[in-house]
């Protein structure tokens, strides 16, 4: 093989190319102490760089977080230290004062000033800031707490289940890790959380438009409300025909008319102001006169007057309440041998107090055993509201799709052409989804090439619905995972009831049964109103465990500091004295709320130590992959100028040679 000079010369350079890109790639590293420059470099390593540089990213983001949580904390402290130790610590030494002296006019007046400013100042604490955002007014930052009289501007509400919406504001710390930074404002002015109480009133039925029906009840009934002190229930019976013969209130009535001459008959204490049975309940007539011709026209007008007239003679032994009636659509699921066979929905008829000055807790409604239980989430679409095909009509109403959704999930309704052999039919099929469902309506054509399509009826479509919608509730990781679907056939119009998990809560409450199942317009070609048909498909919602105070409720420790008040200026020593116990459990509750926060705040502490762990590992271990060992690095730098150097030595001695030379 002749080897040319030509040939020679393009080897040298080939060679000197790759003598030239080895050493740019060695400057490339000295230079900036990396040993991946580029993915092509180490495609393996630079995937994990870039998955470690978002982790660090991420940790850089869970740092700030952790810095605006303790910043936010530090301030709720500081707030909640100024009550307790600048305001309430002097509360109490004025009350100890007022209540352990006679006081001159001057010394009261100079008193209740100092009161009214730290009112003033408690008030100023309860609406602080910290970067512009109200601390104490839960997820509402824009909003302050409280007005001037201290009366709260918004609810709160804190529920016991983490995956309920409520005012609590959670920081992300970490995946799946998430700490609630705020402070309620009821968690730190109130100083007790009662229970909303619900006494069921059995066969009356009382409408505010009709106020007559509760004027005709003839059944009596009772409500039982905690003591003060938590010591004791108070009973106090509504009297409105002849007890039940041999109950305990017959006995108690009977031995009530034998003990006091004012009475003389069951009818006198039905028409009797409150009076104390032996067993220490109270009584009421339903047709006590509290006024001068005036009885009471609703089941808490007449508590409330009751309570009052009880409260005169033996003092306040219960807390506030206000009363109002409340219609209840209790949901539940029947069950056979432990599987679900149906869905009940009853109406009840409860006589609800709702604690004043205080936080409202609500845990549940009392069943026919006595025990609290929550109310399930439950739905029913009616059958009308569903859009089937009439017999014979199957063609065209399958020209359009055809489905519902509910939470989450889709039931498909579409046609399929099978074979006369496998027959028509309505046929469910899942599959592996766990969102998705599919009823397909099997049809055929015959030997005349007809078509034949299933003989059904609506009620069939529905319970066909439901078994759909029960294969996916079974599926876990279901959006309806733990629900529960029935026909129901009991009323007038038949209808597809759902209803949720036990304790699932107002999670479900906007979900609704929609989409396309039901036509666009009605009979008369006017299109449907959608939203009215949503709204009308929810029976009744569900709830879990919360803790709570209203819009226009007034703050228990500003209530304290009005009776305090009113007790100063009258004189009244022994009330004063005995409200010392209300101000240390304020200042309790204020305590607690400081060390819960404190709490906390050392937790971020512990977190962002964490962090600042992570993060150091994460960037020590890109560093591994991705630095430069700048020893070995200098040392191939080094060799590569040496080759460099060479190979140029090299080619110069090659195209030494002239075009002269070639022609000798």
């Amino acid at each position: 093989m002749r080897i040319t000079n030509n040939m020679m010369v393009q080897t040298m350079l080939n060679n000197m190319q790759r003598n030239v890109t080895r050493l740019n790639h060695s400057q490339t590293q000295y230079a900036t102490g990396k040993r991946i420059n580029k993915p092509s470099d180490d495609p393996l390593g630079i995937n994990k760089t870039l998955r470690l540089r978002t982790d660090i990213s991420s940790m850089d983001q869970y740092k700030r977080n952790v810095d605006d949580a303790y910043s936010f904390m530090d301030n709720t402290e500081t707030a909640i230290r100024n009550m307790q130790e600048e305001g309430m610590n002097r509360v109490r030494e004025l009350t100890v004062q007022a209540s352990s002296e006679t006081l001159t006019q001057e010394e009261t007046i100079k008193i209740q000033a100092e009161i009214q400013e730290i009112r003033k100042q408690m008030i100023d604490l309860a609406n602080y800031t910290y970067s512009g955002k109200h601390i104490f007014s839960g997820t509402k930052t824009n909003q302050p707490l409280l007005d001037n009289q201290g009366y709260y501007q918004m609810e709160l509400i804190k529920h016991q289940d983490p995956r309920m919406r409520d005012d609590v504001w959670n920081f992300e710390m970490s995946v799946r890790e998430k700490v609630q930074v705020n402070t309620l404002g009821f968690e730190v002015f109130e100083a007790e959380a009662r229970e909303i109480e619900y006494n069921e009133l059995p066969g009356i039925i009382y409408d505010e438009d009709n106020a007559d029906e509760w004027g005709e009840s003839t059944d009596n009934w009772s409500i039982t409300l905690p003591h003060k002190d938590g010591s004791q229930n108070f009973t106090l019976n509504v009297l409105a025909e002849d007890p039940t013969p041999d109950s305990d209130l017959e006995s108690l009535v009977n031995e009530l008319i034998a003990d006091n001459a004012e009475f003389d008959d069951v009818d006198d204490v039905i028409n009797s102001k409150p009076v104390k049975l032996s067993d220490g309940s109270w009584v009421v007539g339903k047709n006590w006169e509290f006024a001068e011709n005036t009885t009471a026209d609703s089941p808490s007008q007449l508590i409330e007057k009751a309570l009052g007239s009880i409260e005169e003679v033996v003092g306040a032994q219960l807390p506030r309440y206000e009363f109002s009636e409340e219609l209840v659509k209790v949901s539940s699921l029947e069950v056979d041998d432990g599987n679900p066979t149906g869905i009940s929905f009853e109406e009840k008829f409860f006589l609800v107090a709702k604690p004043e000055n205080s936080t409202i807790v609500y845990n549940g409604i009392p069943n026919e055993e006595g025990k609290n239980e929550f109310i399930r989430s439950a739905w029913e679409i009616e059958q009308g509201d569903f859009s089937i095909p009439e017999e014979g009509n199957e063609p065209v109403f399958f020209e359009k799709e055809r489905y519902i959704t509910f939470n989450g999930v889709t039931i498909e309704l579409k046609p399929r052409k099978v074979s006369e052999s496998e027959g028509a039919g309505l046929i469910v099929e899942t599959g592996d989804e766990r969102n998705h469902a599919t009823i397909y309506v099997d049809w055929y054509e015959d030997n005349d090439e007809n078509e034949v399509w299933p003989d059904v009826n609506e009620q069939d479509y529905i319970e066909k619905y439901a078994e759909a919608l029960n294969a996916l509730s079974e599926q876990p990781g279901s959006e309806i995972e733990g629900f529960f679907f029935a026909y129901n056939d009991e009323t007038d119009e038949e209808s597809l009831k759902a209803i949720a998990p036990e304790r699932s809560g107002s999670m479900y409450n906007k979900s609704y049964f929609g989409g396309t199942v039901f036509d666009p317009v009605d009979e008369n070609d006017d299109p449907i109103d959608r939203e009215a048909f949503r709204k009308g498909q929810l029976i009744s919602t569900g709830d879990s465990y919360y803790e709570k105070v209203e819009k226009g409720q007034r703050a228990g420790l500003f209530q304290l500091l009005d009776d305090l008040e009113k007790n100063l200026l009258a004189g009244k020593q022994e009330d004063l004295s005995n409200m010392l116990d209300d101000i240390d459990a304020h200042m309790n509750s204020m305590l607690t709320a400081r060390s819960y926060v404190g709490a906390k705040a050392n937790r971020m502490e512990l977190i962002l130590y964490r962090i600042e762990d992570d993060t150091l590992n994460f960037r020590e271990l890109m560093s591994k992959i991705e630095d430069a060992d700048m020893a070995e690095v200098t040392m191939n730098l080094m060799n590569e100028e040496n080759v460099y150097r060479a190979s140029l030595n090299v080619g110069a001695r090659v195209i030494q040679p002239t075009l002269l030379d070639f022609l000798r």
